[in-house]
């Protein structure tokens, strides 16, 4: 039992890097509400860095993954400006706290 719930920590640990620009969808289930991603900078890095916390500083050792124009999101929970949003891709799913500024509910 040790051995699996180890096995499942480290899966999600470094299952939730950053990867490469892919269209995202969210479960609806349990969402406060759904929204996509929007307002990205063109002419900058152009994605929403999704962070393991809220409020943090930013840089590479907070952020956990991105999030792209229209990647969809369900937001389960919030704190402040920040949200914590559920996404899938493919069949995996991931979570983390992103700026409200760029997520337009659906």
């Amino acid at each position: 039992m040790k051995t699996l719930l180890t096995a499942v920590v480290l899966a999600t640990l470094f299952g939730c890097s950053v990867t490469n620009a892919q269209q995202t969808t969210a479960d609806s289930e349990n969402c406060l509400f759904t929204g996509r991603v929007t307002g990205l900078d063109p002419y900058g890095d152009n994605n929403l860095s999704v962070r393991q916390r809220p409020y943090g500083p930013s840089g590479p050792a907070y952020e956990k993954d991105e999030l792209f124009t229209d990647d969809q999101v369900c937001v389960t929970q919030t704190a402040g400006r920040w949200l914590f949003v559920r996404y899938s891709r493919g069949d995996r799913m991931f979570s983390g706290w992103v700026y409200d500024r760029y997520v337009r509910e659906d």
